[in-house]
């Protein structure tokens, strides 16, 4: 039987074609964490976990000029970031324990962090891929995410089988300035 890590990635593979008509969330917060960093000028920029590519485009389409590298585990999700933006360089690896060597200006990070089995080691690594200077613009889920949902299950007396998310503080332990947002969705 797979691992669970194997068994994510196996799915984020097999969901890239069809990821972008029920990934309305993902992309709006993509969109917010790009359009907040100030950065005038970024020569390097990097996003990990890019999925189908959300973060690549906002940010090709607001630094024209910057070279931008999108790092993800799923090579399908990798494809479909490609086809958005065609002159994207490529990384297939694990957040978690990639050996990057480059620099970048900007790191992001959307949606992806709470996904890792251990996100303050992630932050930590990804630190060192920084440009003195550079800074790292991440969007995670917390561990009070869905609590409506959780409020259901515990009064309907069924399990909740979602993910376990990091608390907020995790991005305080880095010493990071962090912004907490709370967004409500209805249907």
């Amino acid at each position: 039987m797979r691992n669970t890590a194997q068994k994510i990635l196996a799915d984020f593979d097999a969901a890239a074609p069809d990821y972008d008509r029920w990934a309305e969330i993902q992309a709006q917060t993509a969109q917010q964490l790009v359009a907040k960093c100030d950065a005038t000028s970024p020569v390097d920029i990097l996003d990990i976990g890019c999925g189908t590519g959300f973060v690549s485009e906002s940010a090709a389409k607001k630094w024209p000029d910057a070279t931008i590298t999108a790092l993800d585990h799923a090579p399908a999700m990798l494809l479909e970031a490609q086809r958005k933006v065609p002159r994207l360089k490529t990384i297939l690896a694990d957040a978690a324990s990639a050996e990057i060597t480059q620099k970048f200006d900007i790191i992001f990070s959307s949606m992806m962090l709470h996904w890792l089995p251990d996100p303050l080691a992630a932050l930590k690594l990804w630190r060192t891929w920084l440009k003195p200077n550079g800074v790292m613009h991440i969007a995670f889920l917390t561990e009070n995410s869905f609590s409506e949902w959780a409020d259901l299950c515990r009064d309907d007396g069924v399990e909740n089988g979602l993910w376990k998310m990091p608390p907020a503080s995790l991005a305080d332990a880095t010493g990071a300035t962090c912004e907490y947002q709370n967004i409500q969705i209805s249907h």
